[in-house]
Formats: C-alpha cells, sequence, structure tokens
C-alpha cells in the first residue's frame, strides 16, 4: 500500500483485506485492480474490507497513477 494513497487515507491497514468495491464483490488482487482501473480519478468508491476478522467499510476517493508511470 502507498504511504498517502487513496487506500491509506481510506484508513485501510496492511493486512485488510477487500471484498467489495460499491457492488463489485472482489475475490482477488487482479480483481480488485480492475475494478479500480473500471473507475476515473476523483471517484469515491465504498470499500468493504475485513480486518481482524470483523467486516468493515469506509469511502475512498481514487487518485491518479500517472505519477507511477514512466513515459
Amino acid at each position: 500500500m502507498e504511504n498517502g494513497g487513496a487506500a491509506d487515507k481510506a484508513g485501510l491497514a496492511k493486512g485488510d483485506v477487500v471484498t467489495k468495491v460499491d457492488d463489485t464483490v472482489i475475490d482477488g488482487s487482479e480483481s480488485l485492480v480492475a475494478t479500480i482501473r473500471g473507475h476515473r480519478p476523483d471517484d469515491k468508491v465504498t470499500l468493504t474490507y475485513v480486518r481482524d476478522g470483523k467486516t468493515q467499510t469506509t469511502t475512498a476517493t481514487l487518485g491518479s497513477d500517472a505519477s507511477s508511470s514512466s513515459s
């Protein structure tokens, strides 16, 4: 997880397991990446995740991955 990234700002911690983005069920890391890429920067999404065996939700404002691309 990137410090200062959308997940960090939404309060997610290392070890949290995202199970849904809005109403889309997430069944693995590839599913998570594909679902997030289907949104635009600055979109707000509701994340459902499991931490220490408890299901929780939070809202995240998506950022841009432009800073990580090497153009």
